[in-house]
């Protein structure tokens, strides 16, 4: 009786898929540490533990409110554990169980069904083979999403988690029936809405091709229960959005939220205007030279002047100087050479697209020819028009990216994941075709013909299916075969970000062993560091901040006056000199210690003699300054 019960609600796929999840969980923390992968991670994560500010704050901007808040009030009840990393780990790992759990319980009832092609001896070695196999794969796939660790990669895991368990649901089942097997999915597709809003809604393209060719096969009698499913995911964004909105309803946050949305669209898809040749337009705005040389090196924070309307009239003349050099056909073109090439290893690919998208790319041309071999070998038209929504989905959301410009690994990665999930939630079913196959043969036997042609039949029927394994096999080689190269990636990267955080560390020491001043950071030096998000955690507020990044400007930045400002020693901070003489109050910063690869400047509040007086600001070089930056 128990084991009946077990067999029925999957407690062995539960068992395997939560061994399996396990144990890569375990291989990837023993030979790897776990990071944030960008610093945009690390500044969500300052603000949200305090940081920051030195209290624990839902207003970490990137996410929505109801998340962060959450976040914020277990930091507030233990401020000593690394909750927003555990949370996305969690996340993470919670979808690989999930995924892992339906594809071994849909193996689990596939083996247990009248006429299943497969023995009782097959089934024992198989089982097997496929468990090491499927840990593999997602190893040799995934390791260094895994353990480079973004949000923006961890909202599409939950969103194509979700596009696989609702398409993957079973069928035959009341709307009530239904509604709770599949809310667990709309739960993941709200968790990764709170996330990361952008992101969901760029895959919301494949999410509705999986429902349509879902909704087809179900026919129009299951109409009622994805309206419900529907509608309750609509409920549950706009709920979340309109908190979200009343978090942010005061004036001051509005205004930084004007501000943050035209600086985005000049640093990720403009970049500043340079000041030679737009002399007009800069003067106009009532910004010199010296205040565009901020803007130019991310350290707008020190420019007291510049606001949300004047970044938006910065952001509407950097898009209007983009266009016109960037025509729509030459945009159209260049994007869709680049859609093109990004999935097949085409002559004239002289920058190598396709290799940069490797694995990813590889493994979803072998599922698409997998489904369509499908489709062919058990004549499921069906195939058919699931490829071509599919096509036509994965065409909206990479066509936007790439008409945009601007298509960074996380994005591209999720993109690549978010497809194969559907992929393989499309694969998935083709065993219902082989059900029909058995009702056939039930009547076959009803009418009692020959034993000859029921074995003829059977053996039809495993060489299909030894066909239909052929090309989901050889992803499984093609994806083991690469666990070799991504652990050697991931390594490298290890000793990379181990070097590049050198800086990084000797920063932090030195504003600790100076904790009765607060320092103000050169934004360039710090892009590319990181953090350990298990290692040496300390959630006490911090004495430093950098001078400029997404957050500056926003009610939780730091309002401290700039005293002492912190930049690479063999960068010549002439510039800021020049800033501190055209705004007029007398200051200077002076050369106070150099600690490590750092200089530490002193803001003193009286111009020191230099032999000769400073000349106005007027006559300031934006060719020294770009000879400068570039030190």
């Amino acid at each position: 009786m128990m084991s009946r019960i077990w067999e029925k609600k999957g407690g062995r796929s539960v068992c395997a898929a939560a061994l399996l999840t396990t144990v890569l969980c375990v291989i990837t923390a023993l030979f790897a540490d776990y990071y944030y992968d960008l610093n945009d991670d690390v500044l969500m994560k300052d603000i949200l533990a305090g940081i920051q500010t030195g209290t624990p704050t839902g207003y970490n901007i990137q996410m929505l409110y109801p998340v962060s808040a959450f976040l914020a009030l277990l930091y507030r009840l233990c401020r000593a554990l690394p909750w927003y990393g555990l949370f996305l780990c969690a996340c993470q790992w919670g979808c690989l169980f999930l995924f892992l759990r339906r594809v071994f319980l849909l193996w689990e009832k596939r083996g247990l069904e009248e006429d299943s092609v497969l023995t009782e001896r097959e089934r024992k070695w198989i089982g097997p083979v496929l468990f090491v196999c499927a840990g593999a794969s997602v190893f040799g796939l995934l390791e260094r999403e895994l353990v480079y660790v973004q949000y923006t990669v961890t909202c599409a895991m939950l969103a194509g988690a979700a596009v696989f368990l609702l398409y993957t649901s079973e069928d035959g089942q009341t709307t009530g029936q239904f509604f709770r097997q599949n809310l667990d999915g709309i739960l993941l597709l709200l968790l990764a809405f709170l996330l990361r809003s952008e992101m969901l809604l760029l895959l919301l393209p494949f999410l509705a091709a999986a429902g349509l060719a879902r909704w087809s096969r179900d026919g129009i009698r299951a109409s009622l229960r994805y309206l419900l499913l529907i509608g309750t995911l609509l409920a549950g964004m706009v709920v979340c959005y309109v908190s979200h909105l009343a978090a942010y309803g005061s004036d001051e946050w509005k205004e930084f939220v004007r501000f943050f949305n035209a600086r985005t669209e000049i640093y990720d898809f403009y970049d500043v205007p340079p000041y030679e040749g737009n002399e007009a337009f800069y003067e106009s705005i009532g910004m010199s030279a010296e205040e565009w040389a901020l803007l130019d090196n991310y350290d707008f924070g020190l420019d007291k002047e510049l606001d949300a309307g004047k970044m938006e009239q910065i952001a509407a003349y950097a898009g209007e100087c983009y266009y016109n050099t960037h025509t729509p056909k030459e945009r159209v073109r260049a994007a869709v050479w680049e859609y093109v090439h990004r999935m097949l290893p085409l002559p004239g690919d002289g920058n190598g697209t396709y290799v940069q998208d490797m694995p990813w790319n590889t493994a979803v041309l072998l599922l698409y020819a997998a489904l369509a071999a499908v489709g062919v070998i058990y004549r499921r038209k069906a195939v058919i028009p699931e490829i071509f929504l599919l096509l036509l989905a994965r065409t909206v959301s990479w066509g936007y990216v790439l008409f945009r410009g601007r298509v960074p690994e996380r994005i591209s990665h999720s993109l690549y994941l978010a497809e194969i999930l559907v992929l393989l939630a499309f694969l998935c079913t083709w065993h219902e075709k082989r059900r029909e196959e058995m009702r056939e043969s039930a009547v076959l036997r009803e009418k009692a013909i020959r034993q000859e042609i029921l074995k003829k039949e059977t053996e039809n029927r495993r060489r299909r299916v030894k066909l239909a394994w052929i090309l989901p096999l050889a992803l499984m080689v093609f994806l083991i075969c690469n666990v070799p190269f991504t652990v050697e990636r991931v390594a490298e990267e290890q000793r990379q970000r181990q070097q590049t955080n050198q800086a990084y560390e000797e920063l932090k020491a030195y504003c600790r062993e100076n904790a009765e001043h607060y320092y103000y950071v050169d934004v360039r030096p710090t892009v590319y560091f990181s953090e350990k998000m298990f290692e040496k955690v300390d959630n006490s507020k911090r004495n430093y901040d950098i001078i400029g990044g997404w957050a500056c400007k926003s009610p939780v930045a730091s309002r401290e006056e700039p005293v002492w400002f912190i930049t690479r020693k063999d960068k010549d901070t002439e510039w800021l000199n020049r800033l501190l003489q055209v705004q007029g109050e007398g200051k200077q910063a002076v050369l106070e210690e150099e600690y490590g690869s750092w200089a530490v400047y002193r803001i003193t509040g009286q111009m020191e003699e230099n032999g000769q007086a400073m000349e106005s600001g007027s006559d300031f070089s934006v060719t020294e300054w770009i000879t400068w930056r570039k030190i």
